[in-house]
């Protein structure tokens, strides 16, 4: 039986106030990254070469989950070993 996924809005009340850490760029997507005991939270935004300027990226920048509600490209949070949210746009 697969466990129901979080919505954004419990995503956003849960971790909304995560600091993730820039963590690379590839083809025009910025990835911002968190890993602490049995948490890890991968994001990305970006992926349009029209839209990537409006981005500021800095080396140790860090950005709070809840930024991702506007401009998610991909958002993953795995707690325990489990999924409990994926979300692409891709």
């Amino acid at each position: 039986m697969e466990e129901k996924q979080l919505t954004i809005e419990e995503v956003l009340e849960k971790y909304g106030n995560i600091e993730l850490y820039f963590s690379s760029y590839y083809k025009y997507s910025f990835t911002y990254t968190y890993k602490k005991d049995n948490l890890e939270i991968i994001g990305s935004y970006g992926g349009n070469s029209d839209d990537i300027y409006r981005y500021d990226v800095t080396p140790n920048k860090k950005v709070l989950v809840k930024f991702y509600k506007e401009s998610l490209q991909h958002l993953t949070i795995v707690e325990d070993g489990k999924i409990v949210f994926n979300y692409s746009d891709y």
